[in-house]
């Protein structure tokens, strides 16, 4: 008789482009953490465990930057969660990332009308690290995305094989890239040491 497989935890991050003339690294820190503050495990945990990465490669700027405004204000940033959690998660986590958005979008409107604000201010893309992917959540459907529900769609963005990450076919740019994969490996060995697995290289 055949029996449902649950996945291990996984190691929930967030990716911040940001304007630097309306945020700094310092102010992504509690936007960051109000998505997991709520979090049962990590109630008692002040400040949320969190590593973060600076981006500089991101060849992705110009594109964003029709919606964000100049490139050269463009900034990016990978916060992690330090604890592993639940992959069950990951939905709700992408639709408070959509919500925070247009809340965040609405304020600098208010704060900044001379700044004639029409696309979003901060891009925030939700994921996770799990053992064997890199998996980011999206909105819009396409071949390679597997639907999770509530709109919400699921990108297998890297895949783990002969001890590093590797990319897909359409993998974005910046995952691509050599640096990025080693954070990822890097968070990858934090994830396996907290869970501890049986079997698993």
């Amino acid at each position: 008789m055949l029996e449902r497989i649950f996945p291990s935890d996984v190691l929930y991050f967030i990716s911040f482009l940001y304007r630097k003339d309306l945020f700094t690294l310092e102010d992504l820190g509690p936007i960051f953490e109000s998505f997991f503050i709520e979090s049962p495990a990590l109630k008692n945990s002040r400040p949320v465990p969190k590593i973060i990465f600076p981006c500089p490669f991101h060849p992705m700027k110009t594109y964003y930057s029709k919606e964000m405004g100049e490139a050269d204000l463009l900034d990016r940033t990978f916060h992690f969660l330090l604890m592993p959690k639940n992959r069950d998660e990951f939905v709700n986590l992408k639709i408070r990332a959509i919500e925070q958005e247009k809340f965040l979008l609405e304020k600098f409107q208010r704060i900044y009308p001379e700044k004639n604000l029409l696309g979003r201010v901060l891009n925030i893309d939700a994921g996770y690290v799990s053992l064997d992917q890199v998996i980011l959540s999206t909105t819009k459907p396409y071949y390679h995305r597997l639907y999770l529900g509530e709109g919400v769609y699921g990108e297998l963005e890297l895949y783990y094989q002969n001890h590093n990450f590797q990319a897909f076919p359409w993998s974005y740019p910046d995952y691509q890239n050599e640096n990025h994969k080693r954070v990822f490996k890097q968070m990858r060995e934090f994830l396996k040491i907290h869970l501890n697995p049986v079997e698993i290289t």
